[in-house]
């Protein structure tokens, strides 16, 4: 059994003993990593044997690709072959944020990280913690939600630990996330782009910052979605930006379900988008 070694955030970062962390992340540690909509399992992107840890550890079907996540665009040529314009644009209108794009991966990224998929999803954590673990182990990371598959997704390091507790070397605890829901997936393979994955970046609010349209027919679900505000830990009912959350009809907006989809609000998002090329948060 590993040790697993929680850091408390404080105001400031330490960024010597986080610069530990992202060596041993490089050389594949698993770390509780916070982002601004769940804590993520994160793992070295490019190391085979720590991608098959992760689905491992969590208990998660191997044919659920993951998502990669990145400090910043001067690295997208690290995992993608193709980068389409607009890519650029929706980078530069919500990125760092909640919204992965899902483009043609290039041959560095492993076929364990996309489930043997030509695609795979890129995002950009704007929470702190994440950016700062990013840009100093300067490699793609996956990074699942943290937990169980079957449970709810950890929006507080506790929550995480209760499953990950002697399974992984590291949670890096910087207080609850800020959404407790996981990010949009868009499609950019899709003429036009697709919604794969619905969360808080809508297909209007695209449109409305960029002029860009996009595809929201969600009926390659399991079940329909409605958009309903979903609490927040601090008691708001929507992001900062005023975007509803998405919750499945019929469903209490504020409960946690098993990943067969029944709830979007701080779902696990192990249901399996993998038919429509995305990956999960």
């Amino acid at each position: 059994m590993i040790e697993t070694r929680v850091i408390t955030i404080g105001e400031t970062i330490d960024k010597e003993e986080l610069a530990q962390v992202a060596d041993a992340l490089v050389k594949g540690a698993l770390v509780g990593m916070p982002t601004e909509t769940v804590y993520g399992l994160a793992g070295n992107a490019y190391l085979p044997e720590v991608v098959k840890k992760i689905f491992s550890v969590k208990g998660r079907p191997q044919d659920n690709p993951l998502i990669v996540h990145l400090y910043d665009k001067k690295q997208i040529e690290q995992v993608v072959s193709e980068v389409v314009d607009i890519f650029h644009v929706l980078y530069e209108a919500f990125c760092p944020g909640p919204l992965t794009m899902v483009m043609p991966k290039n041959i560095l990224i492993p076929d364990e990280v996309t489930a043997g998929l030509d695609t795979v999803g890129v995002r950009f954590p704007a929470q702190r913690t994440a950016r700062a673990l990013l840009r100093l182990a300067n490699v793609p990371v996956v990074a699942p939600s943290g937990n169980l598959s079957g449970g709810p997704s950890p929006t507080k390091a506790e929550h995480m630990l209760d499953d990950m507790q002697g399974k992984i070397e590291y949670i890096l605890d910087d207080g609850p996330c800020d959404f407790g829901v996981e990010s949009t997936v868009l499609d950019l393979t899709s003429n036009p782009p697709r919604i794969l994955r619905p969360g808080v970046i809508t297909a209007d609010l695209i449109q409305q910052q960029t002029g860009i349209a996009v595809v929201d027919d969600l009926s390659h679900l399991p079940k329909a979605v409605r958009v309903v505000p979903v609490p927040l830990a601090n008691g708001a009912e929507s992001s900062p930006g005023g975007e509803a959350y998405f919750s499945r009809q019929g469903s209490e907006a504020d409960s946690s379900q098993a990943d067969d989809g029944t709830v979007l609000s701080q779902l696990d998002c192990e249901a399996d988008f993998s038919q429509s090329g995305s990956g999960a948060d």
